[in-house]
């Protein structure tokens, strides 16, 4: 399913994630992407949340930081899909 309303994906990316500390799952361009909260540090991670392959210090980091293709996911936030809370 497309997100069609940026909103949804900025809910969850900022509240689900952010603020309520759950792990994320997301598609962009066909491939899947999973962020993994800890306790001291946040994660894009497997499709299991088993193996970090790059880590932050906080979910706002993640979301300012981390890049695909290039680009900071905060500017990708209303091309993302199935942006869900796992």
């Amino acid at each position: 399913m497309f997100v069609e309303d940026k909103n949804n994906a900025e809910e969850v990316l900022f509240y689900d994630f952010a603020v309520q500390f759950y792990d994320v799952s997301f598609k962009y361009n066909g491939k899947s992407y999973y962020l993994l909260t800890d306790e001291d540090h946040v994660a894009v991670s497997d499709e299991h949340f088993t193996k970090e392959y790059e880590t932050f210090s906080n979910a706002n980091e993640l979301i300012e930081r981390f890049r695909i293709d290039g680009k900071p996911l905060l500017t990708l936030i209303d091309q993302l899909e199935d942006v869900e809370p796992e």
